[in-house]
């Protein structure tokens, strides 16, 4: 039994219970409103409808089947890394190479604020999973299990992945959050 259900159950307190996709979604929506103070645009693209929608009420996955996690992995790549909109970070950096990837971009643009080279490596992991991990391409058993170390996933149920991806990405939205947080303030003294 959680924490959570237990004050609630037990100790008769009003509490919600740990909600790690809503997390995200509210990490993200913060990141591209302070991105968008700060640059002129958000981060991330607006999501067409229907990623939209799964976004909104995306969840864990409810099996340990092993076709449960994918999916959930997989929309997360396509929200938080397909997502990233070039043109505002390449329009910050001034310089970048023609072929340059939104991801590099974004470590670029994080590590200019301050931020570590580190900072944005739970989306690279994700990506990585996303392309070697069997999700969205045939991949052998050896390299799913690479890209399951590399996401630091290894060994878990898919409730504790899920959990543990989406802490990691929440944890990384809010360092960007408060990194451009840090900038604006230091613009307005």
């Amino acid at each position: 039994m959680d924490e959570s259900r237990f004050r609630r159950d037990f100790l008769g307190q009003w509490i919600n219970s740990p909600d790690p996709g809503h997390a995200v979604r509210l990490a993200r929506s913060d990141a591209a409103n302070a991105s968008t103070r700060l640059l002129g645009a958000p981060i991330w693209k607006a999501l067409d409808a229907e990623v939209e929608a799964e976004f909104n009420s995306m969840i864990g996955p409810l099996s340990e089947d092993p076709a449960a996690l994918g999916p959930v992995l997989l929309l997360l790549t396509k929200v938080l890394v397909d997502g990233i909109d070039p043109q505002p970070l390449k329009n910050w950096l001034g310089s970048f190479e023609a072929n340059e990837k939104s991801l590099r971009l974004l470590q670029r643009f994080v590590e200019q604020l301050g931020g570590s080279s580190d900072a944005t490596s739970i989306l690279r992991a994700l990506y990585g999973f996303r392309s070697s991990g069997g999700v969205a391409h045939l991949t052998s058993p050896r390299s799913r299990e690479r890209a399951a170390s590399a996401l630091e996933i290894s060994d878990m149920s898919n409730t504790e992945a899920f959990t543990s991806v989406a802490t990691r990405v929440t944890e990384c939205l809010n360092i960007i959050t408060s990194l451009i947080s840090g900038r604006l303030a230091e613009s307005t003294e």
